[in-house]
Order: C-alpha cells, then structure tokens, then sequence
C-alpha cells in the first residue's frame, strides 16, 4: 500500500516537471526526500540524493553505511550504496543524463551544489520546492488524518498542562521543558521538535530558551511545544501548540490588555482571552474555531489549525487556552523545518 503512494506521489511529481520543463528532480536533506520514498536522510557530511529524470528511473544515491536504513521500494526506486573511496557527486552528475534544467532540494547543503556545479557547468538550476511544494501542500485523507493525529497529541498534553497535572510554581524553565517532552514521546511522537517554557517576562522572548529560572506564583507562563509524528509512509507531520497561562487571578492591567487583544483581532466571541498564541506558518494564521482546517504553508506543507477558547461557556474570567498545530515533514519543526 506505502508502494503505491510513493508511486502515485512520484507520478505527480514527474508530471509538474514536465509542465515546468524541468528535465531532472534531485532530493537532498529535508522533507520532500521522505515525502516521496519514506526514507528520512541524516545531514551529514556524506551525500544522499534521490535523483529523478523526468522520463527515466529515479536512483537514491546514498552512503552504504546508510543504506540498512533505506526501506527498498523497487518499484518506486533503485538503491545506489557508495563507499568510502567513492566519488558521489560524479555518481549524481552521471545519473542527471543529459538534464540541463535540474530541481534542488531546497536544503540540500550548499558545498553538493557548488561541487555539482562545478561537474555540470552547463546546468540551470532551479528551487526543487518550486516543483513539489505545491503537491505536498494539497493533502489526502490519509495525510489530514496523520495532522490530526499530531494535533490531537498535542492537544492532551497541553489540557495536562492547562487542568494543573503539570506542576508548574517552584519547579525550574528547564524542569517543565522537559516533562513537556517526555509527555509528546508518551502521546506518540518520534521526536520533540521544541519545548520552549517562558515565565515572566521571558515570556516576551518568543524563542526563549527555557533555563534555571524557577517559576514563581502570579507570573505568566508561556508553553510553546511539539514534535514530529511519522505515519508509516515514512513522512513527518509536526504538532505546534501553545498555552500562556497565569498562575493565580490574573491582574486587572493584564486582563485589559488581552481584552483589547481579543477585541482587535476580530473573532467575534464574546469571551474574554487572557492568553493568545498565533501559528507562525505565514498563509495560515490561527483564528478562533472550533473546528479543525488544513491550510497551506509555503514548504512544510500543510497546517493544521485549530484554536479552542476556555472557559467552553461563559462566565468570570479566567485562563484562555489557544491551541495551534501546523505539520511540516520530518526533521522539519517549525525552524525545522523547523525549530
């Protein structure tokens, strides 16, 4: 079944070449690697590229000390293992043919371009987002399924958080930062992209780095956490979520500022936020739902979106949780793909 997405992927990916006149697609580091053959590469200083001519057989050229990790999908793509006294980027620049208009990986390190330039001079190359972005960012079923899943994950752990099950005052930046992990591997996700935990007035700092700060009664505390989910094609999907909560009844000062918040950004609830977090993907702002929507981000894909407002009915005020998920691909959070 994982075969014949891959295949159908690649299929896809063929034909916006030809409608660019893109003769070849090569795939470093990064999500669209995965994307297409459910093998995620590491960045190191070895070579791994997915090479794919536009009416050819695609070649995963890849370091043998690598290639245990590649699951081998023949139908889809052919294995080339490289050793040590080998010379990969004369491997690539053999499988490119006669391409003269070539697709890189966005993220593929700069010293393989510049050495790959050198070995085909005459090649115009071309941003390989420009080809596959758009596909990626137009997901199935099965793909909405996997960034709810993500979502979803994210979601208990912050209502963990936001319902008091995460001991906050006395215990360090640092301390929480890490429970908040622990609990995203717990929930499902291969890996925690980032856990930022900022109190006070660290809470300014968008990317804080959580530290020996001991978080103190009536302060603001700001969690921002996430990681990565892979389904079993082999591709990523990254939850991002946020709770700013305030340890006790929030001041009158702060309360007035959140409600000119909630005012200016237009949602027309009725209820007051103390706590407001937007998603950083640029075509997909949060806004406030109840329901879930995918939308497009300019790489990574999609995101997932969903803001939910607490106290569920009116009332006195208190905390507002905002909720925020957006997927990127493996390896990617958001500066990471991000992070």
């Amino acid at each position: 079944m994982t075969t014949d997405v891959h295949a159908a992927r690649l299929g896809r990916v063929r034909a916006a070449m030809a409608d660019r006149g893109v003769q070849a697609l090569a795939l470093s580091v990064g999500p669209d690697l995965p994307w297409l053959t459910g093998y995620e590469a590491m960045p190191l200083e070895r070579l791994t590229m997915l090479v794919v001519p536009v009416d050819g057989d695609a070649t995963l050229v890849v370091p043998r000390l690598e290639a245990p990790r590649v699951v081998e999908r023949p139908d889809v793509f052919a294995v080339a293992p490289w050793d040590e006294t080998d010379d990969p980027i004369e491997q690539v620049a053999g499988l490119l043919g006669a391409a003269e208009v070539v697709a890189i990986g966005d993220r593929t390190w700069a010293r393989f371009l510049v050495e790959l330039g050198e070995r085909r001079p005459e090649v115009r190359w071309q941003r390989a987002s420009e080809v596959v972005g758009p596909l990626r960012a137009v997901k199935g079923a099965s793909e909405v399924a996997s960034l709810r899943r993500a979502s979803a994950a994210a979601d208990r752990v912050a209502s963990a958080l936001q319902g008091g099950e995460i001991a906050l005052v006395g215990r360090t930046e640092a301390e929480v930062s890490a429970e908040l992990g622990r609990r995203l591997l717990a929930e499902g996700h291969q890996r925690v992209n980032f856990a930022i935990v900022a109190a006070g007035a660290e809470a300014a700092s968008p990317h804080h780095e959580p530290g020996g700060r001991r978080i103190a009664a009536g302060e603001v505390v700001l969690c921002d956490f996430g990681g990565t989910m892979v389904d079993d094609t082999g591709a990523g999907y990254c939850s991002d979520i946020t709770r700013c909560v305030h340890l006790g009844e929030p001041p009158a000062d702060l309360a007035e500022a959140y409600a000119v918040l909630h005012e200016a950004s237009g949602s027309g609830s009725t209820r007051t936020p103390t706590s407001s977090r937007a998603t950083n993907c640029p075509s997909s702002p949060a806004t406030p739902s109840r329901s879930s929507r995918a939308s497009t981000c300019p790489v990574g894909g999609a995101c997932a979106s969903r803001t939910s407002w607490w106290p569920p009915t009116p009332g006195p005020r208190r905390s507002t949780r905002s909720t925020t998920t957006s997927s990127c691909s493996t390896g990617e959070g958001r500066g990471s793909a991000a992070r």
